[in-house]
């Protein structure tokens, strides 16, 4: 899924990727990046790593 941040005065030019991933304990994680060429897979290892989830 992409999207555009926006709100009433502005909307960016930018389009956003959102990624939905489960933790270890099944709590469902959603993530908004710009990265297009990873797949979903590999945002959801590199958020996994760095927040340690």
């Amino acid at each position: 899924m992409t999207c555009q941040v926006e709100t009433e005065q502005s909307r960016t030019i930018h389009r956003y990727r959102v990624v939905t991933f489960c933790d270890h304990e099944g709590h469902s994680i959603r993530v908004v990046t710009n990265v297009m060429n990873v797949s979903a897979e590999g945002i959801a290892n590199m958020y996994k790593a760095r927040w340690a989830i």
